[in-house]
This record gives structure tokens, C-alpha cells and sequence, in this order.
């Protein structure tokens, strides 16, 4: 990257921070989504649990959903990067 001239050194920094906005952006609408699917699945656990009558003992890990839901987050990403290419 040393040896390119100063406007095509703005156009690839430009390139750069664009492709690294896309990936948080990916990153982020990733979170979200796994995050609202652990809130629905918590829910359902919590007030239908209540209702068909599943005992206390696992109605009460109806919290489980927002852990599994982190660590899947923390995968996610790991696996989408942060969007700079191996150079």
C-alpha cells in the first residue's frame, strides 16, 4: 500500500472502513436477531410452562434461552469477523 498514489490510497481506505461498516452492521442485525429468538423462546417457556403445568424446577430456567443466546452471539461474531480479509 506504500507504493500507491495519494488518491488511490483514499479510495482504498474508503474501501476499507465501507467493507468493515457492513460487517458490524451484519454483526449487529446477527446479535439482534438471535437475542429476539431467546426472548421468544424464554417467553413461550415462562407462560406456557405456567399454564400446561411443568413443574416449577424447569420453569424456573426459563432464563436459559438469553445464556445459550449470548454464547450464540459470541460465535456469531467470531465467525463473521470484522470484515478485513487475511493480507
Amino acid at each position: 500500500m506504500s507504493q500507491l498514489d495519494s488518491q488511490s490510497r483514499v479510495a482504498y481506505l474508503l474501501a476499507k472502513e465501507l467493507q468493515r461498516r457492513r460487517a458490524s452492521v451484519l454483526r449487529t442485525k446477527a446479535c439482534i436477531v438471535i437475542m429476539l429468538l431467546a426472548t421468544m423462546v424464554s417467553l413461550v417457556w415462562l407462560l406456557v410452562g405456567s399454564a400446561v403445568g411443568i413443574p416449577a424446577e424447569i420453569k424456573d430456567l426459563f432464563w436459559l434461552p438469553w445464556l445459550v443466546g449470548g454464547l450464540c452471539c459470541g460465535i456469531a461474531v467470531v465467525l463473521l469477523g470484522n470484515g478485513e480479509s487475511a493480507e
